[in-house]
């Protein structure tokens, strides 16, 4: 305990000020890219499609999408302790976050294929399952860089300046949704509206924002070993 104590002071003795102001902006800018993710998927648009349109009926569509969501809950609990342990242990969290990113994206993007039929209801809880699985797992290795972004007197301040971001950054992402695609007459693109493409659209549009927002802490904060 003494050594890891002392380990751990050696380290914030080496960084008493944090990364600079350009990380931390960019560390930030990464709530904004991912919690559009569980705002527009998992709480409002495609869960609303998916329980009213997709499942069978909305009471056995609720079922099914809350079952989904805490399995993927008990997955992150088994794994995350697991992953934070490495991250704590002084590996590199970029790779990490990497994965997880690219598996959320392409699992979100792939709800496009999820049709208006009762028979793809196992195709559109295994996307969701696993895209918030990587979701919350990416998480893990997110958090555990701000010691190295922040310093430690301002690391609640900073936490406080991500969650911002992300709350308005889920906000432009679902009025951007709203506005562009599920509410217009004529939707853009050609969207058909019978085959409920200007909902299912959600999926490849949260994908395309969290890949894109995402690069800025990518390539602007330290990812130190």
């Amino acid at each position: 305990m003494a050594a890891a104590e002392g380990e751990a002071n050696e380290r914030s003795a080496e960084r008493p000020d944090g990364a600079g102001r350009g990380p931390i902006l960019a560390w930030c800018f990464f709530d904004w890219a991912n919690s559009a993710f569980p705002t527009v998927i998992i709480t409002a648009v495609f869960a609303a499609y998916f329980t009213e349109v997709v499942a069978e009926d909305r009471e056995i569509g609720t079922g099914q999408w809350g079952l989904t969501i805490s399995l993927s809950a008990l997955a992150v609990a088994v794994l995350a302790p697991v992953l934070g342990a490495i991250a704590d242990r002084g590996g590199r969290r970029k790779p990490w976050i990497v994965l997880f990113t690219v598996v959320c994206v392409i699992a979100g993007a792939a709800l496009w294929a999820v049709q208006p039929e009762a028979a793809f209801v196992a195709l559109a809880l295994v996307f969701v399952g696993l895209a918030n699985a990587a979701f919350e797992l990416g998480q893990v290795f997110y958090n555990a860089m701000l010691p190295d972004i922040a310093p430690r007197r301002m690391m609640g301040r900073v936490s406080g300046w991500a969650w911002a971001c992300g709350y308005f950054g889920a906000i432009f992402c679902l009025g951007a949704v709203l506005f562009l695609f599920a509410l217009p007459e004529q939707p853009p693109f050609g969207l058909d509206k019978e085959r409920y493409e200007h909902i299912r659209v959600c999926g490849p549009f949260v994908a395309l924002w969290f890949a894109v927002f995402a690069w800025p802490m990518l390539l602007f904060t330290p990812d130190r070993p």
